[in-house]
């Protein structure tokens, strides 16, 4: 380590002259380490992982259609595996593309999967099994996996409060299709909409003040 008699101080790294007085050192210098650590690269980068799932995607759809036209049948069904292709590659399109951030990650994928849902419920002479099961089997398990994955990883609860509370918020849209009558069949949405209401309660309830500062934070309030 080199050390500046006039300054008497000890000077790190390898230095010509001494930073605070322009004086001679003395001293071995030392090669200066790095302030922060060095963060490997990824071994896939993003874009090589949106083309090998882009190039797979064709190759089922290819496959599929081909094989539909050789052996013909009075369904055609390819265009139904071509439609859950596309749907899959939405939806690991965008996981790879918010893979650094597990919540976030699975709040895209909630809307996401839901609206995907409805568009094949749609499609397929509308049945409602989108709006009995779909929609409230997702927001359930994405409020599961959320508290779930926080609790593994030991986040902060800075860390996952909003995006818990956005969830539980997304997870009473059951509530309007109870209200509207837009539902066959009950019971999975009023769980649903007791679960969000119950996470919503202990939020405010133990929660309330690093909740008030995040949503602060996050939308500027």
């Amino acid at each position: 380590m080199q050390y500046c008699e006039k300054c008497r101080a000890q000077i790190l790294g390898e230095k010509q002259m001494c930073p605070l007085c322009q004086g001679e050192l003395s001293g071995t210098p030392e090669r200066e380490t790095e302030a922060y650590p060095q963060v490997p690269d990824p071994k896939y980068s993003a874009g090589f992982l949106l083309r090998l799932i882009s190039f797979a995607a064709i190759v089922a759809i290819v496959v599929s259609f081909t094989v539909n036209w050789l052996v013909p049948t009075q369904v055609m069904w390819c265009w139904f595996v071509i439609g859950g292709v596309i749907c899959a590659w939405i939806t690991a399109s965008v996981g790879i593309v918010k893979r650094r951030n597990v919540l976030k990650n699975i709040s895209w994928q909630v809307v996401l999967v839901s609206l995907l849902a409805v568009g094949w419920d749609y499609c397929t002479t509308w049945r409602g099994w989108s709006l009995d099961y779909a929609i409230p089997g997702i927001c359930f398990a994405a409020m599961v996996a959320m508290t779930f994955f926080s609790k593994l990883t030991k986040l902060p609860v800075e860390e996952y409060l909003v995006y818990l509370i956005l969830c539980a918020l997304y997870s009473l849209l059951p509530l309007i299709f109870l209200l509207t009558g837009s539902l066959r069949v009950v019971y999975p949405s009023a769980i649903c909409v007791a679960l969000s209401v119950i996470s919503a309660a202990a939020i405010l309830i133990f929660e309330w003040q690093n909740a008030r500062e995040e949503l602060r934070k996050k939308f500027h309030l």
